[in-house]
């Protein structure tokens, strides 16, 4: 009986067997690796995506703690008209503070000239 044993560790076929088993438990391994990777990087990507635009937006805090008011209508003017003395224009914003905006006509200033 051990003499068998022997002889079938001795075995060209038993080395072979074994060296392919190893190596199927490394590819395993690297796959379970790739996928336990590929999870984490979707699990995060996926959490960004649900807070883009909450981040974008600036939130309740403001984008990196500066509050949201300062930059609402920091290119133009919205509000009531005051007064229109051409080519002056006066506007009241929604805080109260009044905008003098000038009206010119340039022709060439359109689309970037």
């Amino acid at each position: 009986m051990i003499e068998k044993i022997k002889n079938v560790t001795k075995s060209h076929a038993l080395k072979i067997s074994i060296y392919i088993i190893i190596e199927l438990l490394i590819v395993l391994f690297v796959f379970q690796a790739g996928v336990f990777i590929g999870f984490e990087k979707a699990s995060f990507y996926n959490k960004v995506g649900e807070n883009y635009f909450h981040e974008i937006s600036g939130g309740p805090g403001g984008i990196a703690g500066i509050p949201r008011g300062d930059f609402e209508s920091a290119h133009g003017a919205v509000g009531k008209i005051i007064d229109v003395k051409l080519p002056l224009v006066t506007i009241e914003d929604q805080s109260g503070i009044e905008k003098t905006i000038q009206i010119k006509h340039d022709p060439d200033q359109r689309y970037g000239r």
